[in-house]
């Protein structure tokens, strides 16, 4: 979460998007706690044409999760750098700086 020197930032510019940005860094982590597991199950010794198929279909599932992944963190980072920005150009214009 955001926060200043005295604590938590509870409201102000750029508030908004730190919370999203927070939310989709939890659902982040959610996809990368799905991709090991289905990478664990990928480990199942079933030694058929149906068991090849299924470690494919688990190959395939785990690749799309670790782009869901870096997607998600791509967007939480760039949402982050947006936070910083709108927070310094109100800071700014607080302080009577560039405006």
């Amino acid at each position: 979460m955001y926060t200043t020197g005295a604590g938590p930032l509870v409201c102000g510019p750029g508030y908004s998007y730190y919370l999203i940005e927070e939310r989709l860094r939890g659902c982040a982590t959610r996809v990368d706690e799905l991709t090991g597991r289905i990478q664990s199950i990928q480990g199942i010794d079933w030694e058929s044409p149906a068991g090849q198929a299924f470690r494919q279909c688990l190959y395939e599932h785990r690749r799309t999760m670790t782009e869901l992944h870096e997607q998600i963190s791509y967007a939480a980072a760039s949402l982050r750098r947006l936070a910083d920005s709108v927070a310094a150009v109100a800071a700014a214009e607080a302080s009577g700086v560039g405006g």
